[in-house]
């Protein structure tokens, strides 16, 4: 009796299902959503504008950054860390390499929200902390190769007297 009933509660919800469409696919799964909505997939924060960078966005990513992302690209964005040299088939990149410099800041923060490679994605992290991380990432990547040349002349001043003490 049960698998009569199991039957025929089976048959019926089959039935109430939308038939396929002529191609094949079907229509539940291939339309387009209703009109003035947004697909759930749409990646709005990329909408949006990076943020200014300011002194407090920065301390925001460096908090964000040591975290979560030094565990394997390190608080200087060596990659020196002992996760990153588990990373042997596709080892973990140096923030600094050249290649990662000259990628954009919308794909970086791309990167971070979804992944990449071994890289696992972070959308939980809030879009402005995401941001906040890229410009961290932006400037750690300029001091550690900085040249005394690029900074501005008062730093410069100030870094020659430190080195003469």
């Amino acid at each position: 009796m049960k698998r009569a009933l199991f039957a025929i509660a089976w048959l019926t919800v089959g039935c109430l299902r939308a038939p396929a469409s002529e191609s094949g696919q079907d229509e539940a799964v291939s339309r387009a959503p209703p009109a003035g909505t947004v697909p759930r997939e749409r990646a709005l924060e990329r909408e949006r504008p990076a943020p200014a960078i300011t002194l407090a966005l920065l301390e925001k990513g460096r908090h964000r950054y040591d975290s979560v992302c030094a565990t394997c690209h390190g608080l200087t964005g060596e990659a020196d860390t002992l996760a990153a040299q588990g990373f042997t088939r596709r080892p973990v990149p140096p923030l600094h390499e050249p290649k990662l410099k000259e990628k954009s800041d919308d794909r970086v923060f791309e990167v971070i929200t979804l992944g990449s490679g071994a890289m696992p994605a972070f959308p939980e992290i809030p879009a402005d902390e995401r941001w906040a991380v890229v410009g961290y990432v932006r400037a750690l990547q300029l001091s550690q190769r900085a040249r005394l040349e690029d900074a501005p002349p008062e730093m410069q001043a100030r870094l020659k007297a430190e080195a003469g003490r």
